[in-house]
C-alpha cells in the first residue's frame, strides 16, 4: 500500500499572479510523494474554468495543491475523479464549520445558491515516468456583501455565512488534512470516500438544464440532470431523446424551467 506524505512543503506570496500557472511552470522542485503547496494572499491573475478569471482579493483562501507520483500508481482513467475528490474534501471542510455545502458539477461549491469555492485540476506526465497533479481551489473567506455583488453570479463567502468569522489559515489547515486523507485512500483503493456526498449534495439535480459540450462546436443540449457517475461524468436524460447519457466534460449553463421528479 502506497503511502504519501501528510506533510506539505508550503510556499506563500503575499502577492502573485496566479497560483495555478505558478505550480505548473514550477514542476521541477517536486518530491515523488510530497505536497506541495503554493499560497497567495491576493492574485492578480486568479484562473477560473473554461479560460474565465477567478475573483482573488486579499482575505480569500488562493492556493494550489500539487503532487507527483509514478504513474503506475495512479491510472490515466482514475484522473478524471480528481475533481470531484477536491469537491468532496471542500464539503467536508464546509460541514465541519456548520454550513450545508452544494456541489454544482464539476467545478463550483455553493452555500445557498450562491458559489463560495472553486475548483481547477489539471495533470500531465514527465520524462520519468510520473504523473504530476495540480489542484488550484479557490475559496471566499472574508469577502465582504459589497465585493460579492460586484462579482457576475451569486457569489458568498464564509465570512457571510457564519456567525462568527474564521481564519484562512484554519479553512487552509484543514483542507490540507482532509484532502491528504482523502487522496491516500483514493491512491491506494480507486474510489473516493463519501462518493455518495456527490449526488445528495448535487446542485439542479432532476432540473431541466441547458448544458454546453466541450467539443469544436459546444454544442448545446437540454436534458434533467439526474446525478454524477462512479466515475465522476455527469448523467443527463436528454430532452430530444429521453435517453440518459453520461459526459465528461461540459458545463451547466443556466435551468429552463422547475424541478421535474425522477
Amino acid at each position: 500500500m502506497l503511502e504519501l506524505s501528510s506533510f506539505f512543503r508550503t510556499l506563500h506570496f503575499p502577492l502573485i499572479d496566479s497560483t495555478q500557472l505558478y505550480a505548473e511552470t514550477h514542476i521541477d522542485d517536486l518530491v515523488e510523494n510530497e505536497w506541495r503547496a503554493i499560497i497567495a494572499d491576493q492574485q492578480l491573475k486568479g484562473q477560473g474554468t473554461h479560460g474565465r478569471p477567478w475573483c482573488s482579493p486579499a482575505g480569500n483562501l488562493s492556493a494550489t495543491f500539487s503532487i507527483k507520483i509514478s504513474s503506475k500508481n495512479i491510472p490515466f482513467k482514475n484522473l478524471t475523479k480528481i475533481p470531484q475528490l477536491v469537491a468532496i474534501c471542500i464539503m467536508q471542510v464546509l460541514k465541519e464549520f456548520g454550513l450545508d455545502p452544494q456541489y454544482k458539477w464539476v467545478n463550483d461549491i455553493f452555500l445557498k445558491e450562491k458559489k463560495v469555492a472553486g475548483i481547477l485540476c489539471s495533470s500531465r506526465s514527465d520524462n520519468n515516468g510520473n504523473t504530476i497533479i495540480h489542484i488550484g481551489t479557490g475559496m471566499n473567506v472574508t469577502l465582504s456583501t459589497k465585493e460579492c455583488s460586484e462579482i457576475s453570479q451569486p457569489t458568498t463567502s464564509l465570512n457571510l455565512e457564519l456567525d462568527s468569522p474564521v481564519s484562512v489559515a484554519l479553512v487552509l489547515d484543514k483542507l490540507k488534512k482532509i484532502l491528504a486523507t482523502h487522496f491516500n485512500h483514493f491512491l491506494n483503493y480507486g474510489q473516493l470516500l463519501f462518493q455518495e456526498e456527490l449526488n445528495s449534495r448535487l446542485a439542479f439535480k432532476n432540473t431541466s438544464i441547458i448544458f454546453e459540450l466541450q467539443n469544436k462546436n459546444k454544442d448545446i443540449i437540454e436534458g434533467v440532470l439526474r446525478g454524477v457517475d462512479e466515475n465522476g461524468f455527469i448523467i443527463i436524460e436528454r430532452a430530444d431523446t429521453g435517453q440518459r447519457e453520461t459526459f465528461v466534460t461540459g458545463r451547466i449553463l443556466k435551468l429552463t424551467h422547475v424541478s421535474e421528479k425522477s
